[in-house]
């Protein structure tokens, strides 16, 4: 056996074993992953501090999103946008997720901890509980509301600006 025919062979298997875990992962995959999904692109988004990168955040929610702070879809980007002004790029972490889904809704309840390290109205540690709404809408769960109470932190119910 030369090592041409070798190499194609070892390419072969690799390639072979590619799709065969591609194809497994996508058959256990949850719908419950799938929601874990968009809240970690949410988070990722958040965090980035990017003004051009918040506008994505609008690909996740409906056209009827709704939120505790009062923004609707299109004014969620500049609510991002000022508390990155305010607090700076914050580092966001979700602590006990729990999922409820029925049918084509689905309820996600957790704990947001926020940190924003900007000196002003936001600045320190924060701590939210969250309810967020999802729907799915054409195969993808998008999110429909979200509600929350803070928990820890400065009082942000007045901003400051």
């Amino acid at each position: 056996m030369n090592l041409k025919r070798i190499v194609l062979i070892i390419a072969g298997i690799s390639i072979l074993t590619y799709i065969i875990y591609a194809g497994i992962s996508c058959i256990f995959t949850t719908e419950e992953d799938r929601i874990r999904a968009v809240l970690e692109e949410c988070m990722e988004i958040i965090e980035s501090g990017s003004r051009p990168r918040s506008v994505f955040i609008t690909d996740h929610l409906t056209k009827d999103f709704t939120c505790s702070a009062g923004a609707n879809r299109g004014q969620t980007p500049g609510l991002i946008n000022v508390a990155w002004e305010r607090g700076g790029k914050p580092t966001l972490v979700i602590t006990g997720l729990d999922i409820n889904i029925s049918g084509e809704t689905a309820i996600a309840e957790f704990r947001l901890d926020a940190n924003f390290p900007k000196e002003g109205w936001l600045k320190g540690d924060h701590a939210y509980q969250m309810k967020t709404g999802f729907r799915k809408i054409e195969g993808e769960w998008k999110i429909s509301s979200a509600e929350w109470e803070q928990l820890k932190g400065p009082d942000t119910s007045t901003p400051g600006w």
